[in-house]
C-alpha cells in the first residue's frame, strides 16, 4: 500500500528496467556456462556450419582476432562457439537498440545468426546423446528469447532497450514520462 501513496523517483523507475534486465541476462549467462562447462568436461566437439560461419566473419569484421575466434569455432571448440555466440549477442542487441531502422535491421540478422548457431549446436547435442545438456541450453534459449522480448521488442520504445543494454545503459531525462502512453 506504501506505493500507492508515494510520488514514483525516477531513478527507481530506471533501476526497476535495468534490475531485471541484470537479473535475466545473468541467468542466461548462468545457464550458458554450465553448458560450456559441461562441453568442455566430456569434450565434446561442436562444429559450426561454415556458412554461419562465413555470415559471422563479414559481421564481425575481418581482423585477425576475429578470424582466430572464428576458425577456433570452426574446429568444434565450444569455448570459441560460446564467445562468438556472446559477440553476436552484445553486438545484436547493441543494433536493436538504434534509432536506425537499418542498423536495427542488421541487430535482427545478427541475432537470428546467433540463434541458428545455438539450434544447431542443440541438435548437435540431442543427436550424440547428450540430452542433459541439449536440456540446460533450452532452458537458457527460453531465458534469453524473454528478456528479447521484454527489452528489444518491435513493440517496445527504443529507448527501454538502451537503458537495460550494458554498453549503452542512457538514463532517460525523464523515465516516468517514457512510460505514459498518449
Amino acid at each position: 500500500a506504501r506505493g500507492l501513496f508515494n510520488k514514483p523517483v525516477p531513478e527507481e523507475a530506471v533501476k526497476a528496467v535495468q534490475n531485471p534486465y541484470d537479473r535475466m541476462l545473468s541467468t542466461a549467462d548462468e545457464l550458458y556456462g554450465q553448458v560450456k562447462q559441461s562441453i568442455n568436461k566430456r569434450g565434446i566437439k561442436v562444429p559450426v556450419d561454415d556458412s554461419y560461419l562465413n555470415q559471422a566473419h563479414e559481421i564481425m569484421g575481418k581482423t585477425r582476432a576475429n578470424r582466430k575466434l572464428i576458425d577456433a569455432a570452426k574446429s568444434g571448440d565450444y569455448d570459441a562457439v560460446h564467445n562468438l555466440q556472446s559477440h553476436l549477442f552484445k553486438k545484436g542487441t547493441k543494433a536493436l537498440s538504434s534509432d536506425d531502422l537499418a542498423v536495427e535491421k542488421q541487430g535482427e540478422e545478427i541475432l537470428d545468426l546467433r540463434d541458428k548457431i545455438n539450434e544447431q549446436l542443440e541438435n548437435t547435442l540431442l543427436k550424440s546423446g547428450h540430452t542433459d545438456i541439449a536440456h540446460v541450453l533450452r532452458q537458457g534459449k527460453k531465458t534469453y528469447a524473454k528478456l528479447m522480448n521484454t527489452y528489444f521488442g518491435p513493440n517496445l520504445r527504443k529507448s527501454i532497450g538502451k537503458m537495460a543494454h550494458h554498453d549503452i545503459r542512457l538514463d532517460p531525462e525523464n523515465p516516468l514520462k517514457m512510460f505514459k502512453e498518449n
